[in-house]
C-alpha cells in the first residue's frame, strides 16, 4: 500500500483490495473509476462509487451473474465449447505429421464472446460460426482500453473532455453515443439493448 496524495492510497495486495471493494468497507472508490463508464454521464456496477448506489446496482445484478436467473446456462456453455471444438478439428485439420497451427488469441476471444451475447441476449453473436469479430465488439474493447487507461491516469484530461463536450458547439462529438456508428457506439448499443448496425 502506497499513498500518492493526501486522501489517497494505491493497492497491489489481492487480500486488501477485496477487503476495500467488500460492501460497507468504509472506503470510497477513487475518481478513477469515472473512466470505467460506457457512458461518459451515467454510472455503471462498475464505476459507481458512491458506496449505497453501487450496493444497489450490485444486489439488481446478483442474480444473473451468479448464474441462477439465466435457465440452461450450462448447457449453453456445453453446447458453444462442442461447436467450436467441432469448427476447430473442420477448419484445421492436418493431413500432415507437424500438426495444426492455430491463433488460440483469436479463436478464444470469439468463443467467449459467443458464449457471453448468448447468456445475456439470449442469442449468440456467430463469432465462431464466421470466424470473425462480426460487430467488432472486441475490436471496440481493445481499442477502448489505451483511452480508458490515459483518463484513469490523468484525472485533468477526464475534467477537460468534460468541459469541452459541454460547449454546445462540440456537444455529442468528443464521447462516443449509441447514435455513433463506432466501435465503441456499438457496445454502448449493446448496453441499451439497441440492435446493432448490420456488420
Amino acid at each position: 500500500m502506497a499513498r500518492i496524495a493526501p486522501r489517497t492510497v494505491i493497492i497491489s495486495d489481492p487480500r486488501t483490495i477485496r477487503r476495500v471493494l467488500a460492501a460497507n468497507s468504509g472506503y470510497v472508490r477513487g475518481p478513477w473509476f469515472d473512466s470505467l463508464r460506457t457512458d461518459p454521464y451515467t454510472n455503471n456496477v462498475v464505476s459507481e462509487r458512491d458506496p449505497k448506489k453501487h450496493q444497489q446496482r450490485r444486489q439488481v445484478l446478483a442474480g444473473g451473474l451468479s448464474g441462477k436467473d439465466v435457465p440452461g446456462a450450462e448447457e449453453i456453455v456445453d453446447t458453444h465449447v462442442q461447436s467450436w471444438m467441432r469448427l476447430l478439428g473442420e477448419k484445421h485439420r492436418s493431413s500432415s505429421d507437424e500438426g495444426i497451427k492455430l491463433d488460440l488469441s483469436k479463436a478464444l476471444p470469439y468463443l467467449s464472446m459467443d458464449i457471453i451475447t448468448h447468456l445475456c441476449l439470449d442469442e449468440p453473436f456467430g463469432n465462431v460460426e464466421t470466424d470473425t469479430d462480426r460487430y467488432g465488439l472486441l475490436e471496440a474493447l481493445s481499442a477502448a482500453m489505451p483511452a480508458q487507461q490515459y483518463i484513469a491516469s490523468l484525472l485533468e484530461l477526464k475534467a477537460c473532455f468534460f468541459w469541452l463536450d459541454g460547449l454546445p458547439f462540440l456537444r455529442g462529438k468528443i464521447f462516443p453515443s449509441v447514435e455513433s456508428p463506432t466501435e465503441i457506439g456499438r457496445v454502448m448499443r449493446v448496453r441499451v439493448g439497441l440492435p446493432l448496425y448490420s456488420p
